[in-house]
């Protein structure tokens, strides 16, 4: 078989429509299908570029990507339904709540289908493979390191997704149980999917206009995004005399021009193709039959501030298989 490569379209706010360039459910005899994160989230162009390259250097491997509607249930299934009649031998899927992770293995081995999850938490699915990514661990640090996104203030407040998977609750958990020295926390907000970060960010300043620190718990980014849309914050940062400091989880492209604006001080982050590559490490693996190989692979969070961005972003880019400048240029849109 040849390799197929199935190209990902980039954009702003996540993925292309569609499961392909043509809209469609992956073709007949598909040796490797990638299921990716949700279209709408922002980490998926660049996971699913990190799959994409990582294919790229295979040979006599059909591969080929979706990227479901939403993360729910219903959408996953679909697409690893999908996926079985298209004949995979191994499907990688991306699982927002890794409470989906059994129904959706369970399915696959019904279907004599080698299954990799990918996931925000540790523990190790009944899966050939498992990529973890290492969101609490990044929360963790956040948490214990608030001196270095502050120095010399005493508050903080925090920005998290409105959500209960176990995935997010992992990452908050981490974060209330890392020592925040002498920070107090002066409020802890919960953000609705789809609502407005620039208004959650303003609605502390209002209330708290002498907070310390504002960190969001989002791994997709987006209080870094939302900072760069705020007039008042430009003006502080070009000012130098900015009261309130903010750090976020999550380093996507679109979250480096207020890391170098210096209206966010810090990233923590994982380099999100590699999370696609490890995944697809993962299903040659299961294709070859290599045997007494590690099945999971761990994908950790890094600390990124202005002066370390060059190199993240040089790294990011290797992973995708793009230039800096083409990654930068899908850093744009609304917040």
């Amino acid at each position: 078989m040849s390799l197929i490569a199935v190209s990902t379209t980039f954009s702003a706010g996540g993925c292309k429509e569609g499961y392909d360039r043509l809209g469609s459910p992956p073709a007949p005899d598909a040796g490797i299908v990638f299921i990716g994160p949700p279209r709408s989230d922002a980490r998926c162009t660049y996971v699913m570029a990190g799959a994409q390259e990582a294919a790229n250097q295979l040979a006599d491997v059909d591969f080929q990507t979706i990227a479901p509607h939403s993360a729910s249930t219903d959408d996953l299934t679909q697409a690893l339904d999908d996926a079985i009649k298209a004949s995979a031998s191994v499907v990688c899927a991306w699982i927002s709540d890794p409470a989906d992770t059994e129904p959706l293995a369970a399915r696959a081995r019904k279907a004599g289908v080698q299954f990799i999850a990918i996931t925000g938490t540790p523990e190790t699915p009944d899966t050939y493979g498992h990529v973890y990514v290492d969101y609490p661990g990044g929360a963790g640090e956040l948490a214990g390191r608030i001196n270095d996104i502050a120095p010399d203030r005493r508050s903080f407040a925090v920005l998290r997704p409105d959500s209960t998977s176990i995935a997010d609750e992992a990452i908050l958990r981490h974060f209330r149980s890392a020592d925040q020295h002498i920070y107090q926390s002066l409020t802890e907000r919960a953000v609705k999917s789809g609502a407005s970060y620039t208004a959650a960010i303003q609605g502390i300043i209002d209330v708290f206009p002498n907070v310390g620190a504002i960190i969001s718990l989002d791994p997709q980014g987006r209080l870094a995004f939302a900072a760069r849309y705020m007039p008042e914050l430009e003006q502080v940062a070009r000012d130098g005399k900015r009261a309130t400091t903010f750090a976020s989880l999550g380093a996507t492209p679109r979250a480096w021009p207020a890391l170098q604006s210096g209206r966010v001080s810090v990233l923590v982050g994982p380099l999100d193709p590699q999370i696609g590559g490890e995944a697809i490490a993962l299903a040659v693996q299961a294709i070859t039959g290599v045997a007494n190989s590690a099945t999971t692979r761990v994908v950790h969070c890094e600390w990124i501030a202005p002066d370390s961005l060059q190199d993240f972003s040089r790294r990011y880019a290797d992973a995708a298989g793009m230039r800096v400048e083409d990654l930068m240029a899908t850093a744009v849109g609304a917040p």
